[in-house]
């Protein structure tokens, strides 16, 4: 369901995404956190695919955005929103690990996390 809510929100304004950012931002933030000892769910690749999926929809207009900073400044909700998308982003990846199962090797482990960080950030050639 979580899938289908998200995929429906058109770009929303900066302070709404922003407000929304934060609010996924803390959750994540309290399952890399606190998971382990509150006994919270593991989270899932597809939730945090889904997230990823959001914020890079919003950043190629603020990539737009930041293009044209040569002709005008960011206003202060669109650099909120900028902040946001680093933030909820930021703690994607560090939740990256705990979606490994615990049973696999090392090897296998260390691809699993490559692929996931590869999902969220396109690689830089």
């Amino acid at each position: 369901r979580l899938v289908a809510i998200i995929h429906l929100l058109p770009c929303l304004s900066c302070g709404i995404s922003a407000k929304f950012l934060r609010m996924v931002h803390e959750m994540w933030l309290e399952v890399v956190q606190f998971g382990h000892a509150l006994q919270l769910p593991r989270p899932t690749f597809e939730s945090m695919k889904v997230m990823g999926n959001y914020i890079k929809d919003h950043a190629e207009p603020m990539t737009s955005l930041t293009d044209m900073t040569n002709e005008r400044r960011l206003t202060t909700p669109e650099q909120t929103l900028g902040l946001e998308m680093a933030r909820c982003m930021s703690t994607l990846l560090l939740a990256v690990p705990l979606l490994t199962p615990g049973d696999e090797s090392k090897p296998a482990s260390a691809a699993f996390i490559s692929k996931c960080v590869e999902s969220l950030v396109d690689p830089v050639c």
